[in-house]
């Protein structure tokens, strides 16, 4: 019986060929079957599709806004192509010049690829901040997400979490990106530079 493959997976796969990849490259990237990755895409275009044609029909003033992965032109294109009236960029603009965000992460984000982030609550439970369980945040794997992840439970004990936030808290002011949270998304594939917003707009 085959393997079944997580949800986050199929987000990656999703979203690397949503970026440029063929169906092929990202199932060789991810090791798993081509047949497995079309089906994937063939499912959440079909789905995606049919919120287009519903939301034109029931709500036609309704924006339908792509989200996740999109970080470049053909992104866009390819958002606008399967139905989307634009997208939400953030990664991108994240690596920005006029971001608020520091260079350390800017470039530990270059650094790296979509395979180094990761879904997690750990970056929100050592800031005590109580989201509903549904809700994850997609970070960097970084010494500390790698440190906690899966180790919730122990994070929450008031001495640790105490200590951790203090780490967390003074890592983020410093720049050092091994110990807090590197707010980024599987777009950190695409990025590979730190430029003027305008220019990214000009030429993406």
């Amino acid at each position: 019986m085959p393997n079944p493959y997580s949800a986050e997976m199929r987000e990656r796969v999703i979203a690397r060929v949503e970026s440029g990849a063929s169906r092929r490259e990202a199932a060789e990237h991810f090791e798993i079957s081509p047949s497995a990755a079309v089906k994937w895409l063939q499912r959440w275009r079909d789905a995606r599709d049919e919120i287009a044609d519903y939301l034109a029909k029931a709500a036609p003033a309704t924006v339908l806004v792509a989200a996740g992965g999109v970080a470049d032109g053909r992104g866009l294109a390819a958002a606008l192509m399967l139905g989307a009236d634009g997208a939400l960029i953030g990664s991108r603009f994240w690596a920005s010049a006029e971001a608020l965000v520091h260079t350390a992460f800017q470039n530990a984000a270059i650094d790296a690829d979509g395979d180094a982030t990761t879904r997690t609550t750990v970056v929100d439970i050592v800031r005590k901040a109580d989201w509903p369980k549904p809700f994850t945040a997609r970070v960097m794997k970084t010494r500390f997400v790698n440190e906690w992840h899966g180790r919730e439970a122990e994070l929450v004990e008031p001495t640790l979490v105490e200590r951790e936030m203090n780490r967390y808290v003074t890592a983020m002011q410093s720049g050092d990106p091994d110990n807090t949270g590197v707010w980024v998304g599987e777009a950190a594939g695409l990025i590979h530079d730190v430029r003027p917003a305008a220019d990214l707009l000009r030429k993406s």
